[in-house]
């Protein structure tokens, strides 16, 4: 899964290369910010309590006039605290792993200048990437499974670096472990840092 994740984001870098050569922006940037999670197991009695926790990562992209295709990795540490324990016990087994390494496309729809070297814009945004639980106090505690994600922001460029905010909604991505199926996928809010090159 993630050969062809990179691959593809390699494959788009380079269409975009040649699509637009006098236009291109790379950047890179840092992201941080609030991960919210309902881990559910479907068609079970077991409840768990909804769980926020900060996450952080790194992108890299490329901007041709409106538009930006960007590689991006996170992760976030969860607590998986079981409210009520049915057929299935994970009680004690409490600290989750989960990130996310994927390709997203963003739309810049609006962008107001800012002179003399600024300029405010607002974006829509969606990706497909490889997403990954780990409890890593379970034997088979750890598992993969692609998803996709939608969301919009804003960015303020000022000269070669942007501030970023951004919310973004993660589809639901289901993964086995110790047996059983987990459900995960909600809200991320987050911001960061890009530096234009």
């Amino acid at each position: 899964m993630k050969k062809i994740i990179v691959s593809s984001l390699v494959l788009a870098c380079l269409l975009l290369f040649a699509s637009g050569l006098h236009a291109q922006k790379l950047y890179v940037g840092m992201i941080a910010g609030y991960s919210a999670q309902s881990p559910k197991i479907p068609d079970s009695v077991n409840e768990f309590a909804k769980d926020s926790s900060l996450f952080y990562g790194a992108r890299i992209g490329l901007k041709v006039m409106m538009f930006s295709i960007e590689g991006i990795y996170f992760r976030a540490a969860h607590e998986l605290i079981q409210e009520y324990v049915g057929d299935v016990d994970w009680s004690g087994y409490d600290e989750m792993d989960y990130s996310y390494i994927g390709v997203n496309a963003k739309f810049f729809p609006i962008s107001v200048p800012l002179p003399p070297v600024g300029s405010f814009r607002i974006f829509i945004s969606g990706g497909y990437g490889s997403y990954t639980a780990d409890i890593k106090t379970l034997t088979n505690g750890k598992d993969t499974n692609g998803g996709l994600n939608f969301g919009g922001g804003l960015e303020l460029k000022i000269s070669k670096i942007s501030f970023l905010v951004e919310g973004r909604y993660h589809t639901k991505s289901k993964f086995t472990i110790d047996n059983e199926e987990l459900e995960l996928g909600k809200f991320f809010i987050n911001g960061g840092i890009n530096i234009y090159f």
